[in-house]
């Protein structure tokens, strides 16, 4: 974790414009400090922080900046090296190949970047038409993707669907973040369903038989539910 004063709103910007115009072609234009536009009506935002870590980041994949606030995709990510410009890269590389790609994936309809999984498939969430991001990991020592394999072979919403479904408060474009962290010292699970914390669901997380490793080894995936199939 980085233990400086961190960058500016202003350099995080252009950090996310930068990662945004590498990762996907189109104009990716910084508009102001926090607010990225994107093509046709899409934008970037980077939300007000109050975590107190330099590298946090609390970003809002807008859809359609004319009705942001039911097309907005909300997510945290903390990134980790000794640099803060470096933390914040990697805050939003685990940002654009999980929430991100998942969120690509819905416009380009290619399954190239995220998976889909119709309301009744097994590996889904019942009822909901889903895109499943990447899953991604990082840590130290030989057991450092440990988590995410894991979290490869046993997609880890499977067995707590109906928690999730419990903890949606939107119609379309629900987005739910699953973090996993093991380490000697300390294990972590959060899922956030709509940026917010879901305790129940992150209990429930916590009780799977992910590896619990000595070394740090930590998994995050993201999920987008468009809409309810089952319903029509």
């Amino acid at each position: 974790m980085t233990t400086d004063p961190g960058i500016s709103l202003a350099a995080k910007t252009e950090l996310l414009a930068a990662a945004l115009r590498e990762a996907r072609e189109g104009d990716w234009t910084v508009t102001e400090p926090g607010f990225v536009r994107g093509p046709g009506s899409t934008a970037v935002a980077i939300r007000p922080d109050d975590s107190g870590t330099p590298s946090h980041l609390d970003l809002e994949f807008i859809l359609n900046v004319d009705r942001r606030q039911e097309t907005a995709i909300v997510d945290c990510v903390t990134g980790v090296a000794k640099d803060s410009s470096d933390a914040v890269r990697h805050a939003i590389f685990q940002w654009l190949q999980t929430t991100g790609a998942a969120v690509f994936e819905l416009f380009e309809q290619r399954g190239e970047t995220a998976g889909h999984f119709p309301h009744d498939d097994p590996f889904g969430v019942p009822g909901w038409h889903t895109i499943g991001g990447n899953t991604l990991g990082w840590g130290y020592g030989s057991t450092n993707q440990a988590v995410r394999d894991w979290m490869v072979a046993n997609p880890p919403w499977v067995p707590i669907a109906e928690r999730l479904k419990q903890g949606l408060d939107r119609e379309h474009f629900n987005g739910i973040k699953l973090f996993i962290a093991s380490s000697e010292n300390f294990t972590t699970t959060e899922v956030r369903i709509n940026g917010r914390v879901d305790e129940p669901a992150s209990q429930a997380l916590a009780t799977l038989d992910w590896p619990r490793t000595a070394e740090l080894s930590v998994g995050r995936t993201y999920l987008l539910l468009l809409h309810d199939d089952a319903a029509g």
